[in-house]
């Protein structure tokens, strides 16, 4: 790699390395990018999350991944799945489930000047639908003793 034309003295200030042979931190990486004054004009709309994803795309392709490869495995890695048990989880990965969980919610939210947007809605839960008893709150149970 001394003769590759990539190399971490060509980065210039950002000094950003994203290596075959080291794992980047992504996350922190892309709070860089986005904290770095030569890139906030660009990137002051791109959420962080994007520009993580977008790390991880080149990360993969340059493991040698085909873009459709990159882009699934980033797709994959960038998704909370929803049957995950985030309490077994270190707090770095709740932190990172929290992030996605918190850009998915503000790409979904309405707010006043949307076009579907509406005021103090109200909701009659009681027709929603057939209640599904969960069992805990049975009158059967044996410790009536509260």
């Amino acid at each position: 790699m001394k003769n590759s034309p990539h190399t971490s003295r060509d980065v210039g200030p950002c000094q950003y390395e994203i290596s075959r042979k080291r794992q980047v931190d992504i996350s922190r990486a892309a709070e860089e990018l986005k904290k770095n004054p030569r890139h906030q004009m660009l990137l002051k709309d791109v959420s962080q999350l994007q520009v993580e994803k977008m790390l991880l795309i080149i990360q993969e392709t340059l493991k040698g991944a085909t873009l459709d490869a990159a882009v699934r495995n980033a797709q994959t890695a960038l998704t909370v799945d929803p049957d995950l048990d985030l309490n077994k989880l270190d707090e770095s990965k709740v932190e990172q489930a929290k992030r996605i969980m918190d850009e998915g919610f503000e790409q979904n939210r309405l707010k006043p000047g949307d076009e579907d947007f509406q005021y103090d809605v109200e909701v009659d839960f009681d027709n929603v639908g057939p209640v599904e008893s969960s069992g805990w709150d049975d009158d059967n149970s044996e410790d009536n003793e509260f």
